[in-house]
């Protein structure tokens, strides 16, 4: 016999969605679960079977990707659930989140892309597109701005 404490349970219950692996460190990933209530970021390390909630700002996070070398991991924050935010990155085994692109104003995101050292977003506000690039810790570039997006 099924409870109305076992269906608000199962209904309830926290979901893990979202996986991201590390291209050089498989045994650490990227996830977006609601066990804290909400969908945020979470590092999750295979080997010691440990997790850890990387973002906790905003409406919650629905993306969570790892960096190439596992040390860090990405998520979009959206601080009014507007949509419009910024990427920001918080350190795999735990600590204080950064923006990926510092400078940058809150915009709406249209794709990201994490390879070696760098890092290509596509963002959009009122009037434009624009594509930015950042090497290492080097400053974030512009590479593109235009009233219609890259590629179309």
């Amino acid at each position: 016999m099924v409870t109305t404490t076992d269906w608000r349970r199962r209904l309830t219950a926290p979901t893990v969605g979202v996986v991201d692996w590390s291209a050089s460190r498989p045994d650490r990933l990227a996830v977006v679960s609601t066990e804290s209530g909400v969908s945020q970021a979470w590092s999750w390390d295979l080997r010691s079977d440990t997790r850890r909630q990387a973002s906790a700002e905003g409406v919650g996070a629905e993306e969570a990707h790892i960096t190439p070398d596992g040390k860090g991991v990405v998520w979009w924050l959206d601080p009014q659930g507007d949509e419009r935010g910024r990427w920001m990155v918080t350190p795999f085994d735990g600590g204080s989140a950064t923006s990926l692109f510092p400078g940058l104003p809150d915009m709406w995101m249209s794709g990201l892309s994490l390879v070696a050292d760098s890092v290509v977003a596509g963002f959009a506000d009122e009037d434009s597109y624009m594509v930015v690039v950042r090497h290492g810790s080097e400053p974030t570039r512009e590479i593109y701005r235009h009233e219609q997006p890259a590629g179309a």
